[in-house]
């Protein structure tokens, strides 16, 4: 790998790696249609359950010489790819992760997260959850060898090398000097105003305002590797160096050939913000953070990291430097309050380089999210996070029928033309 320039962040003592984790029973997918967060608060008058040999992938890892004890209480579970977490780590997820997790109160019987029943044969049922996959940034479950045994990563949860969550937040966010130049910016602003039409698309709105927060998915179709390999192999660069000087060995120790699993290009105006303080980017194994715009041409907009002593740290990063980080390291976003604020967001992974319209939750295998169904989305009103209301269900079965009038009007559109 080629180095990247200045390297501001001192290197720290690497973090010891987990050991090797107990294997659990291999589960099939659970369909979760709606979020269950009220068992958090079970009533503590009677001794709380003990999932037996089923441990917490967020915080067990950082007990020193073995595993903590068994998860007490409630424990959340995500059925592909394989987690388990305590009440305390499902309260860090962001919104989104947590509609991954099904809450258990009890200890698992067998095949209780799947079996015979668990799955539906209606094909409504599937086109709401391949629409619910694209609106939360995932893929449908993977239908090709769900039943083997074998999980090829030794059974616990972060089975494709990611850094514990508890332990990355022990890691520090590095800014890298002239990452791209300013032709390189100016070629990719250039370019996107042309390619964003044939990309997916994602449109956030916060507060009262319009729609402040727009994600172009760059990689969509392989459009940025094939316009952009110098840019591409810049990131891949940066992100290599960095690891290697911070000591976190994740992309040289990685399960699979590190790849580009999304690269995203963020737009956001007066009000737009990521709030959540302890969102991460889950399933990657290195962030990159490229600042497109020059920091005088807006206000706000702090990128900040949620660091182990519980201070925010503002990171600050001039036009075509990057800030680089462990994925799964809290951070946010302060909001922007005047001008338009622009960053380009690539993830690294140890999966198949995606080029499906959105942020891909599949390591393998083909991914069935098209540009249409992402386009389709983001075409569906009152889709916006926290807009599903209770009936989650409910609501995808209507953006359905929305999807249908989509391609109905498409095909109407080319018949015409």
């Amino acid at each position: 790998m080629g180095s990247a320039g200045g390297l501001e962040a001192g290197s720290s003592a690497q973090p010891s790696m987990p050991p090797a984790r107990p294997r659990k029973r291999r589960r099939k997918a659970v369909v979760v249609v709606e979020e269950v967060d009220e068992a958090a608060g079970a009533a503590i008058d009677s001794p709380p359950a003990v999932h037996e040999g089923i441990f917490c992938d967020g915080c067990a890892p950082q007990v020193a010489g073995g595993f903590s004890q068994p998860i007490l209480g409630v424990r959340y579970a995500r059925a592909e790819p394989e987690c388990d977490l305590c009440a305390t780590c499902y309260r860090g997820l962001g919104k989104r992760e947590r509609r991954e997790f099904v809450a258990m109160e009890e200890p698992e019987e067998p095949e209780e997260l799947g079996g015979a029943g668990s799955s539906t044969g209606s094909d409504s049922d599937g086109d709401a959850d391949l629409l619910e996959a694209v609106l939360l940034g995932a893929s449908s479950d993977d239908d090709g060898g769900g039943d083997s045994d074998d999980d090829g990563g030794g059974g616990h949860g972060f089975v494709h090398g990611e850094m514990a969550v508890a332990q990355a937040q022990c890691t520090e966010a590095v800014r890298v000097e002239k990452v791209f130049s300013p032709k390189d910016i100016r070629k990719l602003l250039k370019a996107h105003a042309i390619v964003r039409e044939d990309c997916g698309v994602v449109l956030k709105k916060h507060g009262e305002g319009a729609q402040n927060w727009s994600t172009t998915f760059l990689h969509t179709d392989g459009i940025f590797g094939a316009k952009f390999p110098k840019l591409r192999q810049k990131i891949l660069d940066t992100a290599a160096a960095v690891d290697a000087a911070q000591g976190w060995g994740l992309l040289s120790s990685a399960p699979a050939p590190p790849a580009l699993r999304c690269v995203e290009l963020h737009t956001v105006g007066p009000g737009g913000a990521l709030p959540e303080q302890k969102h991460y980017d889950h399933g990657s194994l290195v962030t990159v953070d490229i600042m497109l715009s020059p920091t005088t041409d807006f206000e706000g907009g702090t990128l900040s990291t949620l660091e182990a002593d519980g201070t925010l740290l503002p990171h600050a990063f001039e036009r075509g430097e990057a800030t680089v980080f462990v994925s799964h390291k809290y951070h946010c976003v302060a909001p922007v309050t005047a001008g338009t604020r622009q960053v380009l967001v690539a993830e690294i992974w140890a999966g198949r380089e995606r080029g499906c319209a959105h942020r891909c939750e599949q390591h393998e295998g083909e991914c069935p999210v098209t540009l249409g169904l992402s386009r389709a989305a983001a075409e569906i009103d009152g889709l916006e996070e926290g807009a599903y209301g209770a009936d989650r269900k409910s609501a995808f079965f209507v953006s359905c029928d929305a999807i249908f009038s989509w391609k109905s009007r498409w095909f109407a559109k080319a018949g015409s033309g």
